[in-house]
């Protein structure tokens, strides 16, 4: 549907939607079985109001894979209910999730 979606225009004049050059014949699939993205947040940190738009914009771009680098020796700013003290090792504690 999102390459569908590409196609599709709309006339602002006339309030319609129309898919110029019709009927298109679309075979569409990815060359390897997952489109990724990654992410490092352990190093450069991110809100999650960013992260959230992030997530939301993946299928815009035909990702399917998100790998999310939360956490290194130098850094880990995730709270965790089994291991409170970890998250004492953010950079700052504006820098935690």
């Amino acid at each position: 549907l999102e390459t569908f979606s590409q196609l599709v225009r709309f006339n602002f004049t006339s309030g319609v939607y129309y898919v110029p050059s019709a009927p298109w014949h679309i075979e569409d699939a990815p060359r390897f079985p997952h489109r990724g993205l990654m992410v490092d947040t352990s190093r450069h940190f991110e809100t999650l109001a960013t992260l959230r738009t992030l997530v939301d914009s993946l299928p815009y771009a035909k990702v399917n894979v998100l790998h999310w680098h939360m956490s290194d020796s130098n850094s880990f700013p995730l709270a965790s209910t089994s291991a409170p003290k970890l998250w004492e090792g953010a950079y700052s504690p504006q820098e935690r999730y």
